[in-house]
């Protein structure tokens, strides 16, 4: 009889280790996917942002130092 009771307090030991096992597993994913990939993506895209104003702003002083040289030789 207490062999019998033994084996099975080891079962639901070892099933309710799995349950909680699981449980974590999911509440970490659920916690990755809503929490953590979003702030990566943004910041992701305000790197991105910052990238493409950086690199306007350096078209933008080539573009006006282009135009400068042209209307310098149509002067001249």
């Amino acid at each position: 009889m207490r062999a019998s009771k033994r084996r099975s307090q080891h079962r639901w030991l070892i099933l309710s280790l799995l349950v909680g096992l699981v449980v974590g597993i999911a509440a970490y994913a659920n916690y990755d996917h809503f929490y953590l990939k979003p702030q990566i993506e943004a910041k992701e895209e305000r790197t991105r942002r910052k990238y493409e104003t950086e690199l306007n702003r350096h078209r933008a002083v080539e573009q006006r130092l282009q135009n400068e040289t042209r209307t310098a030789d149509i002067r001249d």
